[in-house]
């Protein structure tokens, strides 16, 4: 995601159709599984699936081509034995001084495959 376009609700321009950017944003969700890439900018966008602006459309467009430029990237998932299940977390519980909160996150294992992941502040 470029970081000189903010990202802010819009309820005065609506001119483009919020129903073909919900399927579009919904269909992400579902390749943000095996693309963790793309999974903080498909969140951020499904945040103004109830009325996009003009901006919001440009940083879709700009995600898919980003998708299409990177389509051979992802997740691999193999197959492996024994399938164990294996957990690995961290925190930081103090946080930085400006900021003042803790990041935690933990990452979840299946063989040698990543199947669930998080990081939260």
């Amino acid at each position: 995601m470029s970081n000189t376009i903010p990202l802010v609700p819009n309820e005065t321009d609506s001119a483009h159709d919020a129903t073909v950017f919900r399927k579009v944003v919904g269909q992400l969700q579902y390749l943000s599984m095996t693309r963790p890439d793309i999974s903080f900018a498909t969140n951020k966008l499904s945040q103004f699936m109830h009325n996009p602006s003009p901006s919001h459309w440009q940083v879709l467009k700009r995600l898919l081509c980003f998708i299409k430029g990177t389509i051979y990237f992802g997740l691999f998932l193999k197959r492996r034995r024994p399938l164990t299940l294996c957990v690995f977390s961290d925190s930081d519980w103090g946080g930085t001084s400006e900021i003042g909160r803790s990041t935690t996150g933990y990452v979840v294992f299946l063989g040698g495959n990543a199947i669930s992941w998080k990081s939260t502040r």
